[in-house]
């Protein structure tokens, strides 16, 4: 049910905790189709909670996202879902889980529930397709994807991660990090961003993964409080296109 809203994929913003304009979406089919009202919706994808190893609690992530005008909030905390789905000081709180695997880390969006530790380590791919989850490696740039595409076709490839390149940032020219030093206590998510670089070698894994079906790749936060939720969702800002302005109702907008 969740994957109508996955469309159009991947724009990342790099103005900081203002909001710019979302891109247009881009037509397709006849006039008709091309003319119909789409919405754009600013969602944070890939969150930690208190509830496993975030630092804040649902109502402190919701002030950082009403800061940054993100509507949406993904949770996927580790190997636990907080409750349901929800909304909190009018930011949906949807929720997913980050699933400890013997292939590495699988984020599941959308399930009608968590993988059992059985079947993470067996069939995780399969399971969560099962259970009506949209599943993928998590950070896949530091996962085994040989062994992810032996199991079977993923659907999601989380081709960015803010905080794999924050972690980069050590192996960086001492002048970048100066700069982005200098830059931080002016604009976080700005100085963040001078760390990004083009993830090359995982477009390619996604062009060679969308070769027979459609598979959604995104860019994920992967926040965890430090830097502040707001820093991370001012750095990195995907957006839903959806057929209609959420309602503030938490199941009429889960759909």
């Amino acid at each position: 049910s969740y994957g109508s809203a996955f469309v159009r994929i991947l724009f990342l913003d790099f103005a900081g905790a203002t909001a710019t304009s979302p891109p247009e979406p881009a037509a397709t089919g006849d006039a008709g189709a091309a003319a119909k009202s789409v919405h754009p919706v600013r969602v944070a994808l890939h969150v930690h909670s208190s509830v496993s190893d975030g630092r804040g609690t649902v109502r402190e992530i919701a002030e950082a996202a009403r800061a940054t005008k993100t509507e949406v909030v993904w949770l996927t905390d580790h190997d636990v879902s907080e409750g349901d789905d929800r909304v909190e000081n009018g930011v949906l709180f949807l929720h997913g889980a980050e699933q400890t695997t013997m292939f590495g880390h699988l984020l599941v969006f959308g399930a009608d529930r968590l993988l059992s530790k059985a079947e993470s380590y067996s069939d995780p791919l399969g399971t969560a397709r099962a259970v009506r989850g949209l599943a993928g490696p998590a950070h896949a740039d530091r996962t085994n994807h040989a062994a992810w595409i032996s199991q079977g076709p993923i659907d999601a490839l989380e081709i960015y991660n803010l905080a794999t390149d924050a972690m980069r940032a050590a192996a960086f020219p001492w002048t970048r990090i100066a700069w982005a030093a200098l830059a931080y206590p002016a604009n976080a998510a700005y100085a963040l961003s001078t760390f990004i670089e083009t993830p090359d070698e995982l477009l390619r894994r996604w062009d060679g993964a969308s070769v027979d079906r459609a598979v959604v790749g995104f860019c994920g936060a992967d926040a965890h409080g430090i830097p502040s939720y707001g820093v991370a969702f001012g750095a990195v800002a995907p957006y839903f296109f959806v057929d209609a302005p959420l309602t503030g109702a938490a199941a009429k907008d889960r759909e």
